[in-house]
């Protein structure tokens, strides 16, 4: 049997397999054994195959959780990964940054259960924060989570570290001032793709007006993105544009 969590959003993932897979298995299988490889040191695959061969005495079952399977050769990993798709006894994590190329595509249909874990928009991330905070039973109100989740633009990790503390007295005062400007500045600036810099746009424009946003941008600019900048600066003072679509245009390009 395989279970196939997959996705850059490592949070989620690690949470998954925790409450999804690692929880649940060792509350039926108390007496099973668990082994942990990282495929892409020198000699896990030899150390997993010999894990997975070798049955003790009282072993009922076996739950192998793999990472690092992006290092590790087709030829190599496709044979060893289709002979568990037959075992019964045994189950493998298979956990993965990215998801495998084409030849792994049998790891997306039946048999094999399989989870994606993408990288949240900025309304899912806020939604995360949110539920983060129920499942915590922590009273905040709807501005808090805002602040938490515009100071840490999807950071699951530090959102997390935030909650816990507030789930013990801590207080949201540290949040009270925006994100750091000008490192979102740069971010929107040197983003290299539009998805990056859209995401980054939303986060500066839910504490900072367009137009400083706009200025600052282009004063972080050079090249034929300084050009750019110039002619969108001149169809704004000629009423041509607003400062949010000019922003929004300079995001998509």
């Amino acid at each position: 049997m395989i279970l196939y969590l997959h996705g850059p959003d490592d949070y989620r993932r690690q949470q998954a397999l925790a409450e999804k897979i690692l929880k649940p298995y060792l509350a039926k299988h108390p007496s099973g054994s668990q082994g942990y490889f990282d495929l892409s040191r020198t000699g896990e695959l030899e150390r997993l195959r010999e894990f997975v061969g070798n049955q003790g005495l009282f072993d009922s079952t076996k739950l192998v959780v793999a990472s690092g399977a992006e290092a590790v050769e087709t030829k190599q990993l496709k044979p060893l990964l289709q002979e568990f798709l037959e075992h019964s006894k045994t189950t493998l994590v298979l956990v993965c940054e990215k998801k495998l190329g084409k030849p792994f595509d049998f790891l997306l249909a039946e048999p094999v259960k399989s989870w994606e874990f993408k990288k949240l928009t900025p309304p899912e991330f806020l939604s995360f924060v949110k539920a983060e905070a129920t499942k915590r039973a922590i009273n905040v109100s709807a501005e808090q989570i805002k602040q938490l989740a515009v100071a840490y633009p999807g950071d699951f990790w530090a959102v997390s570290t935030e909650l816990d503390k507030l789930a013990v007295g801590s207080s949201l005062e540290a949040l009270e001032t925006p994100p750091v400007f000008f490192d979102l500045i740069k971010q929107f600036s040197y983003a290299r793709s539009p998805a990056e810099r859209l995401r980054t746009l939303y986060y500066l424009l839910e504490y900072s007006e367009p137009a400083l946003v706009f200025n600052m941008a282009a004063a972080f600019t050079s090249g034929v993105a300084k050009v750019a900048m110039a002619d969108y600066d001149a169809a704004i003072k000629s009423g041509k544009l607003e400062y949010p679509d000019a922003l929004l245009s300079v995001a998509l390009q």
